[in-house]
């Protein structure tokens, strides 16, 4: 809709609810792992990489040219987004964060992608929410009867 904003908020609950309102859970992307293997040939020169990529100096260079909140104190300022800019604000109040290993996108790709696509076009508003969960249902479907892929849970 024309002046829409996009901002991030908290879960809604009760006033009189249990646990804690500030909470929430996200992603721990596999890729962000980062670790220098013990029998490096370098593990020096890579861990000065490594302190390079934490470093608040290129978290503001992400955060500015990529668009990206980088999980480094201080890097919140570069960004342009103020929807990003909302939800650096929820993660600041939150006396709990709960991450998971995205794991379903290595081990489901085909569902992954239509979860990607879907939520662009979602996002974009060129299907409604009943298409989108339309779109990831039929793949899951077909993951589900294909004996091929193998079933994985936690």
């Amino acid at each position: 809709p024309k002046n829409f904003k996009w901002r991030m908020m908290g879960v809604p609950y009760p006033e009189d609810g249990k646990g804690d309102p500030t909470a929430f859970y996200m992603d721990q992307d596999i890729a962000t792992s980062w670790v220098v293997p013990s029998k490096a040939k370098h593990p020096e020169i890579a861990l000065d990489f490594l302190r390079y990529m934490t470093s608040l100096e290129n978290a503001k260079y992400v955060s500015a040219e990529k668009g990206a909140i980088v999980p480094v104190k201080g890097s919140e300022v570069a960004l342009k987004s103020e929807a990003l800019k909302s939800a650096v604000a929820v993660y600041s109040k939150a006396k709990t964060i709960w991450t998971y290993s995205g794991t379903y996108q290595v081990w489901y790709p085909t569902i992954n992608k239509a979860l990607e696509t879907g939520i662009q076009a979602l996002l974009s508003q060129e299907i409604t929410p009943e298409q989108f969960l339309d779109k990831v249902e039929k793949e899951a479907e077909k993951v589900r009867k294909d004996s091929t892929i193998p079933k994985h849970t936690y």
